[in-house]
């Protein structure tokens, strides 16, 4: 796995909440009050299997899950789309694109 990049942890950086975003956030602070749901879905992972099954055959006698796997995927994918990683700031003026992950 990729350590940080060259130039460090990235800083965070704000948006500032103007027109309809605003009244979005307005309109999801009210739906907190309403219950929430759970999903799942079914995904292909056989391209996962295979690669664990290469990493296992490269590195005899490791032990290896898959959640490190999912792990950098999901780092991947936060670096790629940082709004997924996302807050409001507190007075709900700006989108806090958080620039680091752990």
């Amino acid at each position: 796995f990729d350590a940080a990049p060259a130039g460090g942890v990235p800083e965070d950086s704000r948006v500032a909440v103007r027109g309809f975003m605003r009244t979005m956030i307005k309109t999801m602070q009210a739906q907190t009050a309403i219950p929430h749901f759970g999903y799942s879905d079914e995904y292909e992972v056989d391209g996962v299997l295979d690669l664990r099954k290469r990493l296992l055959d490269d590195a005899a006698g490791t032990k290896l899950t898959y959640m490190p796997i999912i792990i950098k995927a999901l780092s991947l994918a936060l670096t790629d789309f940082p709004e997924i990683n996302s807050k409001f700031s507190k007075d709900m003026e700006e989108v806090v694109l958080v620039g680091s992950h752990n």
